[in-house]
């Protein structure tokens, strides 16, 4: 089974006090993949604590209430979860947890255990003490068909769930021809959550990604898998009406053709 990676390199730091944490800390830089996360945690009695809502916020999908009376914060979005600060006490998989170590909070920012985060997000954690690494690594997705038609399907509803049929598979076709491209991640899971130079699609970003596909996005992801093609071997695509960021595809690829609200271009 193949891995998505979550990696933090852990490296010396000065002595830090955080609340009742008063013990000398390490930093903690964090990787996802071959992606280095703007994120900075305390290894701190062996247990290493990452900034909850930043954590949240950069792997994307999900988000981050706090509520004053219950001192919690919760999160929600593809990932549910309850911390309670300065506890171990925690809720999420539908029951009550214990963490590895209590939630603290530096500056206004809550820190909690990352192996409770692996608990939330279903990784397996493992620790390398002489390279000072953590590593979360979660399931990417199995060699069953269920499972490619299982996120095909959501990619092409979240990304053109509105779109003509044709714009559907041509959106699933893009999603594809990455999987097959050295450029990109080889599995349907790896190139939808691709990292490597930003999110690459904003459904990832917002949680649109997680909705429940319509019947006719369903079709289109079996028909794109049994190989039906419209756009040849298109590697992006992009609303021209609302796009931001897509002058580097104009710039660098070969416009191939409009479908619905996207244009499709080929690299060169």
């Amino acid at each position: 089974m193949k891995l998505r990676t979550l990696i933090a390199a852990l490296a010396v730091t000065a002595g830090l006090a955080a609340g009742t944490h008063a013990n000398a800390a390490l930093a903690v830089d964090v990787h996802y993949n071959d992606w280095d996360m703007p994120i900075t945690g305390k290894l701190i009695d062996g247990t290493t604590y990452v900034p909850l809502r930043q954590f949240f916020t950069q792997l994307g999908g999900s988000w981050v209430t706090w509520n004053t009376e219950s001192r919690s914060a919760t999160v929600k979005g593809n990932a549910s979860a309850t911390f309670y600060l300065d506890s171990s006490a925690a809720r999420y998989n539908g029951t009550e947890q214990t963490l590895t170590g209590r939630t603290f909070a530096v500056n206004g920012t809550m820190y909690v255990p990352l192996r409770g985060l692996a608990g939330v997000l279903h990784c397996d954690i493992t620790y390398d003490g002489a390279a000072r690494r953590v590593t979360l690594s979660t399931p990417e997705e199995t060699a069953s068909n269920n499972d490619a038609v299982y996120w095909l399907a959501r990619i092409i509803e979240a990304e053109s769930g509105a779109e003509p049929y044709r714009g559907k598979l041509a959106v699933g076709n893009v999603i594809l021809n990455r999987v097959k491209s050295a450029d990109f991640p080889n599995s349907i899971y790896g190139v939808i959550f691709d990292r490597k130079n930003g999110v690459q699609f904003t459904p990832v970003a917002n949680g649109t990604i997680y909705n429940t596909p319509s019947e006719e996005s369903v079709r289109a992801a079996k028909d794109c898998l049994s190989g039906t093609s419209v756009v040849g071997n298109c590697l992006y695509f992009f609303n021209p009406k609302t796009a931001t960021k897509a002058g580097w595809i104009i710039q660098n690829c070969r416009y191939f053709a409009s479908i619905g609200n996207h244009d499709f271009y080929l690299s060169n």
